[in-house]
């Protein structure tokens, strides 16, 4: 299960500098403190430089993965147009 996933990769990378990156940017930076798996949220908890403790809500990722040391969560949709398999629906 997706939950089991997210719990082996991000136990390895608690109290450690990280930085979340979207699109090639880098949105947060911080201290990985805690995560929480609440619904269909993840909660991450990162310490800033400027020693406050911020809470970043995202939604569970489809999928998870560590590449090259880093976390990579999966929130890829694929709508398909034209296809076979929606002509048959």
């Amino acid at each position: 299960m997706i939950t089991k996933k997210i719990d082996e990769l991000l136990q390895k990378h608690l109290q450690k500098s990280v930085a979340i990156e979207y699109d090639h940017k880098y949105v947060k930076r911080g201290t990985f403190l805690l995560y929480n798996i609440s619904g269909v949220n993840l909660n991450l908890i990162l310490k800033t430089n400027k020693n406050d403790n911020r809470n970043y809500e995202l939604p569970i990722p489809f999928d998870i993965d560590e590449v090259n040391g880093n976390i990579e969560l999966d929130y890829t949709l694929i709508l398909r147009s034209g296809s076979p398999l929606v002509k048959a629906l």
